[in-house]
């Protein structure tokens, strides 16, 4: 005989206690789920949903030195094999135990961190790093990707610490003043309608110089059209008139038989018959489909002939305003290079959209 137990009420606070610490972007179980998948990827994180074709797992990743939380769902038939494994913070306490202070320990150890979303320590074993070897590249590219800026003096400060204490911005990647990043912005818009602008100008002569020996070519395409076209009528209503007649000798005998005007007659109407051609019908049916393709082929050529001839006086029309535009834009492009610090090298705009905000401490 079973007993069942009464149920202890959970108190509200806890349960909404556990609510907040289950969706907060860093919060990790003592164990996660590790799935290999068949084309070789090992994916970890907190099962979140299962169904019975699909995992879904919340990972936590780095993205631009910035903490994002995503859901993957994987579908079961990709999964080779799944097992509970520690998470991150428990797997660190065993990996920095045995780590020595050597840069290039330090530097794997950070990596890993980083790879594991544990950015305080991977800040942390960066700065060790740094202090056994401060001029590496292997420190330079963890503090980067920490979202870290060298300051003049040579020091690693946060980005957003650094714009926030120098009033300068972050445009595309590269630090700035906001005068300069404005320039360089201008720099970009003046650069792009530079480009459209000739590329307008190039399309445009290329019609102007090419298209008057297409419309030729379509011209004599469109005459032979024409005249293949007369041909096939003209043999349809050949082979027409023959099928006619040919009927009406038909039925000129088949009265005659029907009459009893005897063998002689017959024979003078298969006489005809042999004079004809084999098969009118057939003919003209055959020479009335050659007309409707030739009729066909006829009006698409006079349909391209049309539109070459009318954007070859389009782009006349139009060449001598994209000129004057693309003058107006070499002008703006040479203001625009002046306004830009470095000379002619400055060219090499930052790419990013014209209307892109420039990044500064708040925006971070």
């Amino acid at each position: 005989m079973f007993r069942i137990l009464p149920r202890i009420p959970t108190p509200l606070p806890l349960v909404l206690a556990l609510a907040a610490l289950s969706c907060a972007p860093g919060a990790r179980l003592t164990a996660e789920e590790q799935l290999k998948l068949a084309n070789g990827d090992v994916v970890t994180g907190e099962l979140v949903k299962e169904t019975a074709t699909t995992v879904d797992l919340r990972r936590t990743l780095l993205v631009k030195h910035l903490v994002k939380v995503s859901i993957t769902s994987i579908h079961k038939d990709q999964i080779l094999s799944r097992a509970k494994v520690p998470d991150a913070p428990e797997l660190y306490k065993t990996r920095a135990a045995g780590v020595g202070d050597s840069m290039e320990e330090q530097c794997a150890l950070a990596r890993w961190c980083i790879e594991h979303v544990l950015v305080d320590r991977a800040v942390i074993h960066t700065g060790k790093a740094a202090e056994a070897a401060p001029d590496s590249p292997m420190v330079a590219r963890l503090y980067t990707d920490l979202g870290f800026v060298k300051t003049p003096d040579g020091k690693w400060m946060k980005e957003d610490e650094y714009l926030a204490q120098t009033g300068q911005v972050d445009l595309g990647g590269k630090i700035m003043s906001p005068a300069e990043a404005e320039a360089r912005k201008g720099l970009y818009r003046a650069t792009s309608e530079h480009d459209a602008a000739a590329q307008q100008v190039k399309d445009l002569q290329f019609v102007v110089d090419h298209y008057a020996e297409r419309i030729t070519d379509m011209q004599k395409k469109l005459d032979a059209a024409k005249s293949a076209q007369s041909e096939s009528q003209a043999r349809a209503k050949s082979a027409q008139a023959q099928a006619e007649a040919a009927a009406r000798r038909a039925a000129a005998n088949k009265a005659q038989t029907g009459n009893g005007y005897g063998n002689n007659n017959r024979r003078g109407g298969q006489q005809q018959q042999a004079q004809t051609s084999g098969d009118p019908a057939g003919e003209y049916a055959q020479a009335n489909t050659d007309a409707e393709s030739a009729a066909r082929e006829f009006a698409t050529c006079t349909r391209r002939l049309a539109s070459l001839q009318a954007t070859l006086e389009k782009a006349k029309t139009d060449l001598p305003a994209a000129k004057e535009r693309l003058t107006k834009a070499d002008a703006e492009l040479d203001k625009a290079k002046a306004g830009v610090p470095g000379g002619d090298a400055a060219r090499a705009a930052v790419k990013v959209p014209v209307d892109a905000p420039a990044k500064t401490a708040a925006a971070k």
